[in-house]
């Protein structure tokens, strides 16, 4: 599997793991080469150890589109058919996607992880909530609650699904709710800024200034103490 991990990368020319020369690779492979890549794809996935490596390019070529983009949409599928499992591949693919701001694949791989996984998996819960939250999707958002509802159910106690919960609250514009839910999240997890930066958001809806502007201050302190 490590060879045609390697193999891969040679005729994708990947660029590694620095994003800014992921944002500017544009592969161009010959046709020619298209089925062998597919195989290499399917080879690499196939591999636990390589899995998580394997989805790293996939995803990028998955957005590269065209031809290539097909291929490596049609290694997913064999993946998917022939695999006891692929949820993790699918949720590595759609967290990926989200952490990227490319809500649509996110929520499209997201789907089909919470779809093939064997039982209820919060982290899939969670991040597909998140995903249709910020895509805009208002009509969606019944239904990011109730995703983000059973991801709570089985994380409790879990400051990111508490926040997460919040965030659905602010879009559904049940402002109160999800100051109460962003609250117990700092209790839980006082650095972090993103909670903190929805709880300015709710404090703005709130008519509360000045405690908007405090979280806001928090959160900035936060971003400059970060290596």
């Amino acid at each position: 599997a490590w060879i045609a991990l390697h193999e891969l990368d040679y005729l994708l020319s990947y660029p590694g793991h620095f994003r800014n020369l992921q944002q500017a690779w544009s592969p161009q492979i010959p046709d020619a080469s298209v089925p062998r890549i597919r195989k290499l794809i399917v080879a690499t996935l196939q591999s636990p150890q390589l899995a998580g490596r394997a989805a790293d390019r996939l995803y990028l070529l998955s957005l590269a589109g065209g031809i290539v983009g097909r291929a490596a949409d049609d290694a997913l599928l064999q993946h998917r058919a022939t695999a006891r499992d692929a949820t993790q591949i699918l949720a590595t693919l759609g967290t990926r996607a989200l952490q990227h701001n490319q809500f649509e694949p996110a929520i499209r791989w997201l789907e089909m992880a919470n779809a093939s996984a064997q039982q209820p998996n919060p982290s899939v819960q969670n991040n597909l909530a998140i995903a249709i939250v910020r895509s805009g999707q208002s009509e969606r958002l019944p239904e990011a609650l109730e995703l983000a509802n059973k991801a709570l159910q089985l994380l409790p106690d879990n400051h990111v699904t508490l926040a997460t919960r919040g965030e659905v609250y602010l879009a559904m514009k049940n402002t109160k709710l999800a100051q109460l839910d962003l609250k117990a999240a700092l209790q839980l997890r006082p650095d972090y800024s993103e909670t903190l930066q929805l709880l300015a958001q709710a404090a703005t809806e709130l008519g509360d200034t000045a405690g908007a502007e405090e979280y806001q201050r928090r959160s900035q302190s936060l971003k400059s103490t970060d290596p």
